[in-house]
């Protein structure tokens, strides 16, 4: 694992790697904290690991940097503002936007992390701003006006720079008349099935007026309504297959391969790596990648 997790540091852009810690303490507070040596300075387990990594990276090209297919925007504002206002037991913003994350890396794709003042969104095929409570009126015009496919919500735009519910009511998007109504938090136990596969977690709202609906929960409420040419809200905090279902039907143009339980792909400007962290033996591409295992290809 500590060869696994420092190759995909690498292989992410980091400039370092460091191991906490050197040697195990032989007093105070942290004598069972494992180290790369043991106490009596003798290598541990994981010494041969971390000197197998820098035998590979001195043998290995430097890493190409690459824009990624799909860009997500994190905003710490917004974390604070679900702080403040979860709505629901275990809800936070961190959360949303991770779960959006996962089901990105489970379908292969890499994932650039976007700052809330981005306003230029390039060659990106899909971009994701899932709970950003406020968005400013020149953002808003920037993903409208934006080439990739948009996804928000939920609770996206739904508070003012004061903390206020805005009115027009949320999200108040350009050139659209879809309104958040109600919203309600959803007991752990009671998730709300999505029509044609996955769930609803956590958080649902209910949603007037927009464009086409792209996905339903299997009563018939809108869960994923158009509000632009490229813009899609999605009105509810959905699982793995939800969110999956979602990439697939809004950016149909994007290269996914759903990957096996646990193992991640990273793709770079001349490489493309992948690292498994189930605990079993998987085949990519005819090619066996074992437990704990990292494979690598020249694009």
């Amino acid at each position: 694992m500590v060869r696994l997790r420092t190759r995909e540091a690498f292989a992410h852009g980091a400039e370092a790697v460091c191991y906490f810690r050197w040697r195990q303490a032989q007093f105070a507070k942290e004598q069972m904290h494992a180290g790369l040596l043991r106490p009596d300075s003798v290598a541990a387990e994981a010494y041969d690991e971390a000197a197998q990594v820098m035998e590979e990276l001195a043998a290995s090209p430097d890493v190409v940097a690459a824009q990624a297919p799909v860009a997500i925007m994190f905003d710490y504002d917004a974390d604070a503002m679900w702080t403040v206002q979860p709505h629901g037991a275990g809800l936070s913003y961190f959360g949303l936007v991770f779960d959006w994350y996962r089901a990105c890396r489970k379908l292969g794709l890499s994932v650039d992390i976007l700052p809330p003042d981005a306003r230029e969104f390039g060659e990106y095929a899909l971009v994701l701003v899932p709970g950003m409570m406020h968005i400013p009126e020149d953002l808003k015009t920037a993903l409208a006006d934006a080439d990739a496919q948009v996804i928000l919500g939920p609770r996206t735009a739904a508070r003012d720079t004061h903390f206020n519910i805005p009115t027009p009511l949320p999200p108040s998007w350009p050139d659209s008349d879809l309104t958040v109504s109600r919203v309600q938090s959803i007991r752990p136990d009671m998730p709300i099935d999505v029509d044609g596969g996955g769930q609803i977690m956590g958080y649902f709202e209910q949603v007037e007026g927009g464009g086409d609906v792209v996905l339903r929960t299997r009563d018939g409420a809108p869960m994923a309504v158009r509000c632009g040419p490229r813009v899609t809200y999605v009105a509810g905090w959905g699982d793995d297959l939800a969110h999956m279902r979602l990439i697939r039907a809004l950016a149909p143009d994007l290269e996914v391969t759903e990957m096996p339980e646990g193992v991640r792909r990273r793709a770079t400007g001349t490489e493309v790596f992948w690292f498994n962290y189930s605990t079993e033996d998987v085949e990519i591409e005819g090619v066996p990648l074992p437990s704990a295992g990292v494979l690598r290809h020249d694009v």
